[in-house]
């Protein structure tokens, strides 16, 4: 059978339609943020039961250089690979995570996380995740209903085309603050 995703297609696949997985994909140059950020991507999700989601993340670029501490993807599930799970560390020298959630569990304290609503699924929603530091503490975010993060297999066998649910632009800005 042909692969869904050609190399040279124009898209990534992180993980497929199947539990308790986790993927990650980075950028090993570092980039100057002193003067804030812009970073622009297309996501597309379908296919699974709607969870659980991703995570757009910033961390130190030191790590996994040479000589330093090994990069390390954070917790899977809820966690989204960012933040800490009971049973695993968070992303290593993780500064934020901002995670398109799905199913729910990436804006609440569940599974050991800091912080969030307490405990109430929060589906399709948006949040954002503080460093490694502040043990990736719920920061803010959407209260869910966004739009639908995800196309569900039983609505969406195959990849979702420009404007249906499941395919998204995403721009995320990050502006210095003060000193």
């Amino acid at each position: 059978a042909p692969s869904m995703d050609v190399v040279g297609d124009g898209w990534l696949r992180l993980t497929a339609a199947e539990s308790n997985q986790r993927g990650v994909a980075y950028f090993d140059v570092p980039i100057p943020t002193d003067e804030g950020l812009i970073i622009d991507f297309e996501y597309a999700s379908w296919g699974g039961i709607g969870a659980d989601g991703l995570t757009a993340f910033l961390f130190d670029g030191a790590i996994g250089g040479e000589g330093a501490a090994a990069f390390q993807i954070g917790g899977w599930g809820g966690s989204l690979g960012y933040a800490q799970r009971c049973t695993s560390a968070g992303m290593a020298g993780g500064y934020v995570g901002i995670g398109f959630d799905e199913y729910g569990n990436y804006s609440n304290y569940r599974e050991c996380r800091q912080g969030g609503s307490s405990g109430d699924l929060v589906p399709d929603a948006i949040g954002v995740r503080g460093s490694a530091q502040s043990a990736y503490a719920y920061l803010t975010g959407t209260m869910g209903g966004v739009r639908e993060l995800d196309c569900p297999r039983w609505q969406c066998a195959s990849r979702p085309g420009p404007g249906e649910p499941g395919r998204h632009g995403v721009r995320i800005a990050i502006v210095p603050s003060g000193d």
